[in-house]
């Protein structure tokens, strides 16, 4: 490329190069600690550089927008050699990842109680539900939220801790801002099988795995009105 670079001689063309190489490394590691502070200040700044420059070279910048950079980091973290022995570093890039496609998610207008109330009762058992697009769910092993909030709300740290199962969370965007909360056994099952296009009938009949089938119906009508109020919920769909 030294040829078509503009210089008195080769060497500095070549410093010229040097000069754009650096600044292309710098620019894209300036926009991975944007997107990832927990991650840097658990790693720290020198490690951190090394990761960015590390993912740059496995993953080029391919899209129109630096936005869209970091979306390769946490499967880069879980597989690769160098980091996959701390499957920490993973799970905290996924969590920052999903709250910052929360945030940019498409508007989309959600579900009121009146428009629940409305429904014929008929149609409930065959009737769907379309949750906002900002809604992700996560499995974390990691008190990754905790550590997360530390460190970007408090600007503190914490210490990791690891449970011996992991724990189920979803990430959504309520109004301007992302949101994020853990789920209870029976609410992970019903929106799980909500999420996968499931009908309410079928999200109840999971749901009797877990609790007294006498109940199932109250409880789901209770998490219904829960999502609804969070505004999880964009519509529900008969047919």
């Amino acid at each position: 490329i030294e040829d078509w670079v503009a210089g008195l001689n080769a060497a500095q063309a070549r410093e010229r190069i040097d000069i754009y190489r650096h600044a292309y490394y710098a620019r894209l590691t300036e926009v991975l600690q944007v997107d990832f502070k927990a991650l840097q200040s658990h790693l720290g700044v020198e490690r951190f550089s090394a990761l960015a420059r590390a993912y740059t070279d496995a993953h080029p910048s391919r899209h129109p927008s630096i936005r869209w950079f970091g979306r390769g980091l946490a499967d880069f973290l879980a597989k690769s050699d160098a980091y996959q022995s701390d499957p920490l570093l993973a799970e905290i890039a996924a969590f920052e990842w999903a709250l910052s496609l929360a945030f940019d998610a498409p508007d989309a207008a959600t579900l009121t109680l009146e428009d629940m109330a409305a429904l014929p009762t008929a149609s409930w058992p065959a009737s769907r539900i379309r949750f906002h697009p900002s809604m992700q769910r996560l499995d974390l092993h990691f008190n990754v939220p905790t550590l997360w909030r530390a460190v970007v709300k408090e600007g503190a740290t914490a210490e990791p801790q690891q449970g011996a199962q992991p724990r189920p969370w979803v990430v959504w965007r309520r109004g301007m801002t992302p949101h994020y909360r853990s789920l209870a056994a029976e609410e992970e099952v019903a929106l799980d099988t909500l999420c996968n296009g499931a009908t309410f009938e079928q999200a109840c009949e999971d749901l009797c795995q877990l609790i007294d089938a006498e109940q199932v119906a109250f409880r789901f009508a209770s998490l219904l009105k829960g999502w609804i109020t969070e505004e999880l919920v964009t519509g529900i769909i008969t047919d």
